[in-house]
C-alpha cells in the first residue's frame, strides 16, 4: 500500500463538471460553434468525420504512396498557418529540408515535378514560391528531424515540449517505422504496435493534447485478390 501510495496518482474527477461540458457540447453544436472546443484539419468534409479534441488519438490510415504525409502536411499547415498553434511534426521517414520543401510546394500550389525540370517554372511560379517559403517559416511548427523510432524517446519529448511550449496538436509519421523502446522483446509486431498506439493514447490524454498517428495499410495480396 506504502508503494501503491507514493507511486501513484490517480486524478478524481467530478461527475458535476463532467454532465457541464456535456451539456456545453449540446449548446456549441446546436449553435454550429463545435470548432470552439475542437482542433479543425481545414478540411470541412474531414472535420464533419472526425472531432480532434484535446486529449483524444486520431489514427490516419492508407496504403503506401496514397498522400498521407500530405494530408498530415496540410493539416499542420492549417492548425499552424490559419488557427496559429503550435504543431509538434515528429517525421520518422523524412528529414526536415524535404518535410518543409514539401510544405512550401503544396502552399505554393506548385508541383514538385515542375521544380526538378530545369526551365519549367514560371517567373509567376518562382515568386509563388519564395512567398511560400516566407510563409512557412513563420508557422509555428517545430519538426522532429528525428533518427528516433523509439516510442519511449518520442513519449519523452512529446511530454518536455508540451511543458516548455504552447504546443496545441502532435503529429506522428508513421507508427510502422516506430519501435516500443523498452526492454521487452517482441516476438509478435502486432503487440508492439499495439502497445505503442495505447501509449499515444495515454501521452494524449496525460498531456491534454490532440495526437494525431499516421499508419500504413498492407498493399492487396495479388494472389488473394485472384483467389479470394
Amino acid at each position: 500500500d506504502a508503494v501503491a501510495d507514493s507511486g501513484m496518482s490517480v486524478k478524481r474527477a467530478s461527475l458535476e463538471d463532467a454532465i457541464a461540458d456535456n451539456l456545453n457540447d449540446v449548446d456549441l453544436y446546436q449553435a454550429g460553434e463545435i470548432a470552439k472546443i475542437t482542433t479543425q484539419t481545414g478540411l470541412v468534409d474531414l472535420d464533419r468525420l472526425l472531432e480532434i479534441r484535446d486529449g483524444s488519438e486520431t489514427i490516419i490510415a492508407a496504403r503506401p504512396s496514397q498522400g498521407k504525409t500530405a494530408l498530415a502536411l496540410c493539416i499542420a499547415g492549417h492548425v499552424a498557418g490559419k488557427l496559429n498553434r503550435r504543431v509538434l511534426f515528429f517525421s520518422i521517414v523524412m528529414p526536415t529540408n524535404q518535410l518543409t520543401a514539401r510544405m512550401v510546394y503544396q502552399h505554393a500550389r506548385v508541383k514538385k515535378a515542375d521544380v526538378k525540370m530545369p526551365g519549367a517554372l514560371t517567373e509567376t511560379q518562382k515568386r509563388q514560391l519564395e512567398a511560400a517559403a516566407e510563409i512557412v517559416k513563420a508557422m509555428p511548427i517545430t519538426p522532429f528531424d528525428i533518427g528516433i523510432d523509439s516510442f519511449a524517446a518520442i513519449r519523452a519529448e512529446i511530454m518536455r515540449s508540451t511543458r516548455s511550449s504552447d504546443a496545441r496538436l502532435v503529429i506522428v509519421d508513421y507508427l510502422q517505422m516506430m519501435r516500443h523502446g523498452g526492454r521487452d522483446h517482441f516476438d509478435n509486431r502486432n503487440r508492439e504496435l499495439e502497445l505503442i498506439v495505447n501509449g499515444f493514447k495515454d501521452v494524449a490524454k496525460q498531456c491534454s493534447i490532440p495526437i494525431i498517428l499516421l499508419s500504413q495499410l498492407r498493399r492487396p495480396d495479388r494472389d488473394a485478390v485472384k483467389n479470394p
